[in-house]
């Protein structure tokens, strides 16, 4: 599991929410990034970033989802 040190904090990449878990919430809050219907702080953003591409977008909340529901083990 590749993990980010956030605000004095560790959550785990794809856990934009900081909640702990990588779930649904979180691939739904990268899916409204991804058109401009939400704006992630930084600290989001490369928590959210799961393919360390530079840009949050669709594809990272597909790898997200597929996480949440066990069709993939890691990013």
């Amino acid at each position: 599991m590749i993990t980010w040190k956030v605000t004095g904090s560790t959550f785990a990449l794809g856990d934009v929410d900081k909640s702990g878990n990588v779930n649904v919430s979180d691939a739904v809050i990268v899916l409204k990034a991804s058109v401009d219907q939400v704006t992630l702080t930084s600290e989001e953003a490369a928590l959210a970033d799961v393919d360390r591409s530079g840009v949050v977008d669709v594809g990272d909340a597909v790898q997200i989802l597929r996480k949440s529901v066990n069709l993939t083990a890691a990013f």
